[in-house]
Protein backbone atom coordinates (compact mmCIF):
# COMPACT_ATOMS: atom_id res chain seq x y z
CA UNK A 1 0.00 0.00 0.00
CA UNK A 2 1.18 3.64 -1.03
CA UNK A 3 2.24 6.22 1.56
CA UNK A 4 -0.08 9.12 1.71
CA UNK A 5 1.84 12.32 0.37
CA UNK A 6 3.43 15.17 2.40
CA UNK A 7 2.98 18.33 1.76
CA UNK A 8 6.07 20.59 2.76
CA UNK A 9 4.05 23.46 3.53
CA UNK A 10 0.32 24.06 3.33
CA UNK A 11 -2.40 22.54 1.48
CA UNK A 12 -1.92 22.75 -2.33
CA UNK A 13 -4.03 25.06 -4.43
CA UNK A 14 -5.10 21.96 -6.44
CA UNK A 15 -5.54 18.94 -5.45
CA UNK A 16 -5.02 15.45 -7.90
CA UNK A 17 -8.92 13.30 -7.82
CA UNK A 18 -6.85 10.39 -6.10
CA UNK A 19 -4.67 12.86 -3.09
CA UNK A 20 -8.70 14.65 -2.74
CA UNK A 21 -10.19 10.98 -1.75
CA UNK A 22 -7.77 10.99 1.29
CA UNK A 23 -8.06 14.97 2.46
CA UNK A 24 -11.94 14.17 2.00
CA UNK A 25 -13.57 11.50 2.94
CA UNK A 26 -15.51 10.74 0.14
CA UNK A 27 -15.70 8.50 -2.92
CA UNK A 28 -13.79 9.90 -6.63
CA UNK A 29 -17.36 10.01 -8.47
CA UNK A 30 -18.91 11.82 -5.24
CA UNK A 31 -16.21 14.53 -5.11
CA UNK A 32 -16.29 14.81 -9.19
CA UNK A 33 -20.11 15.30 -8.79
CA UNK A 34 -19.44 17.80 -6.13
CA UNK A 35 -16.58 19.95 -7.55
CA UNK A 36 -18.36 20.09 -10.89
CA UNK A 37 -21.26 21.86 -8.74
CA UNK A 38 -19.73 24.32 -7.06
CA UNK A 39 -16.82 25.04 -9.99
CA UNK A 40 -13.74 23.54 -8.33
CA UNK A 41 -13.16 20.78 -10.93
CA UNK A 42 -10.48 21.71 -13.81
CA UNK A 43 -9.50 19.23 -16.22
CA UNK A 44 -5.82 19.57 -17.33
CA UNK A 45 -4.56 17.01 -20.41
CA UNK A 46 -5.82 13.53 -18.63
CA UNK A 47 -5.55 15.12 -14.82
CA UNK A 48 -8.67 15.85 -12.83
CA UNK A 49 -7.74 18.62 -10.35
CA UNK A 50 -9.89 19.59 -7.66
CA UNK A 51 -9.70 23.56 -6.41
CA UNK A 52 -8.65 22.77 -2.29
CA UNK A 53 -9.82 25.69 -1.04
CA UNK A 54 -12.87 26.14 -2.67
CA UNK A 55 -13.94 22.43 -1.80
CA UNK A 56 -12.86 23.31 2.29
CA UNK A 57 -15.33 26.11 1.95
CA UNK A 58 -18.18 24.18 0.51
CA UNK A 59 -17.84 21.76 3.22
CA UNK A 60 -16.98 24.34 5.92
CA UNK A 61 -20.95 25.99 4.92
CA UNK A 62 -22.47 22.46 4.96
CA UNK A 63 -24.30 22.62 8.37
CA UNK A 64 -25.34 19.27 10.18
CA UNK A 65 -28.60 18.94 11.49
CA UNK A 66 -29.39 16.69 14.36
CA UNK A 67 -32.90 14.10 13.71
CA UNK A 68 -33.91 15.47 17.57
CA UNK A 69 -33.23 19.66 16.17
CA UNK A 70 -35.98 19.14 13.52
Amino acid sequence: MATQKRYRYDKPEYLRLIDAEKVFPMNQDTIKKIAGEIGALRKVKNMVLINYQMMKDFFESCVYVDEKDR
